[in-house]
């Protein structure tokens, strides 16, 4: 289970519903007469009351699939969900690396990766997106520099957090690439990433909702952290999010969609309070 049965959390929760089910059954004994014999038996049927409430609220923590939070009076949504399956009036993030390669060929992009996804199911050529990064002026006051030793790929590197908005979707530069491009980074430079990506989707959104998947899970190596899980990136998301103070004005909102594959990975009753 990843909750355990003295959770201090669920523990917390419990305590609620025991206090309201405590004021009821104090209640009940303060205004009626009652022998000693069904005294106990009211007793026997409080105590098993507060037992199954508890394992009631176990069994719910350990399946719990979506939990909205409020942060920055914005409401955020989390659910195990696919990222292609959204609304087209909702603003997609897809995370690229910071050259905006498209060339998915499974060494530069892997076509299994969200990224490679995007740009096998899109409709307008490959070519006409590279044109229009490459001749944005918005895309060229976030040029971080050339690579003109690399190999394969682009060269042109833009800023970690840079985003290009494509129709729908928002294009962010989450990771470096190495000399084998491989991406890469590390937990400062994610977390820098993901301030800036949030200052620039409070640009671009326009009071859209925004859903974004688990931004650096799977393939990206973290050079300073072997053994990050997915829990804490959505946690370090969360608080980027959090300190960043863009807020989604409603009806918009923020989703995190998760992979269903990662189910029994991710703790959503850990994240309620945040």
């Amino acid at each position: 289970m990843k909750i355990g049965f003295f959770n201090k959390r669920l523990l917390g929760n419990f305590l609620k519903w025991a206090s309201a089910i405590s004021v009821v059954f104090t209640t009940v004994l303060a205004f009626f007469d009652l022998c000693p014999k069904v005294k106990l038996i009211v007793f026997g049927c409080f105590l098993g009351t507060l037992l199954l409430i508890y394992v009631i609220l176990l069994i719910m923590a350990n399946v719990m699939t979506r939990l909205k939070l409020k942060i920055n009076n914005s409401i955020v949504n989390i659910r195990f969900d696919d990222i292609f399956n959204q609304p087209e009036s909702d603003l997609k993030v897809i995370a690229f690396n910071e050259y905006f390669d498209t060339k998915v060929d499974d060494v530069i992009i892997s076509k299994n990766t969200l990224n490679g996804k995007y740009l096998l199911q899109l409709e307008q050529p490959i070519e006409e997106l590279d044109e229009l990064i490459a001749n944005s002026t918005y895309m060229q006051d976030r040029i971080a520099g050339k690579n003109s030793k690399r190999k394969a790929g682009k060269i042109v590197r833009y800023k970690l957090g840079t985003i290009y908005k494509n129709k729908d979707y928002l294009l962010v530069a989450l990771t470096h690439f190495d000399e084998n491009n491989r991406a890469q980074l590390t937990l400062q430079q994610y977390s820098d990433c993901l301030i800036n990506m949030w200052n620039e989707i409070d640009n671009l959104y326009n009071g859209q909702t925004v859903t974004l998947p688990l931004l650096g899970s799977g393939i990206t190596r973290f050079k300073d952290c072997r053994d990050i899980t997915d829990q804490e990136l959505l946690e370090i998301i969360l608080w980027t999010y959090r300190i960043s103070k863009v807020k989604f004005t409603y009806p918009s909102c923020l989703n995190i969609v998760l992979d269903e594959r990662k189910k029994d990975k991710l703790n959503l009753y850990k994240l309620k309070g945040e």
